[in-house]
């Protein structure tokens, strides 16, 4: 079953999301189960009677239940999406009814610093962790157009 905009899940073999134009998507594969990963399909809009993008990211997180995660990999349009809308979508509702909910547009995050702000929440760490060995994973970052991954070591 592919996910759509707005909804969460835990899948093992991979996640396959619908068409993803103004969309994001973060999948993660966790360590040590198998071929399990979880996933969200983030949207710029509040989907009807669906999750908005706030409120993604803290439903994959109980999905992911502390357990270690591998990879992150998140594809989209990058280029369209703040940190800001984690915590308070661009617009409230969908479609004709759409109304957006900043008087002045937050500026726009980079794909990397987009990832790393999603891998912060899903791991519940701050920007002091970054030099603490015990809480902040090893790193390694790849970079393509319209998709960012991050594996754990």
């Amino acid at each position: 079953m592919a996910l759509a905009e707005g909804e969460v899940g835990e899948f093992k073999g991979g996640v396959e999301y619908t068409a993803v134009t103004t969309c994001l998507t973060v999948t993660c594969k966790l360590a040590g189960v198998g071929d399990h990963y979880v996933g969200g399909h983030l949207s710029l809009q509040a989907p009807a009677d669906k999750l908005d993008s706030s409120q993604v990211l803290p439903e994959m997180k109980k999905l992911i239940k502390g357990r270690e995660i591998s990879t992150l990999h998140l594809a989209g349009k990058l280029d369209r999406w703040s940190e800001k809308y984690l915590e308070k979508p661009l617009f409230a509702w969908s479609g004709n009814t759409a109304v957006k909910q900043y008087d002045k547009l937050p500026d726009l995050t980079g794909g990397g610093a987009l990832a790393s702000t999603i891998l912060f929440k899903l791991l519940d760490l701050n920007v002091d962790d970054i030099d603490d060995d015990t809480k902040f994973p090893k790193t390694e970052f790849e970079e393509r157009e319209g998709a960012f991954t991050i594996r754990l070591n």
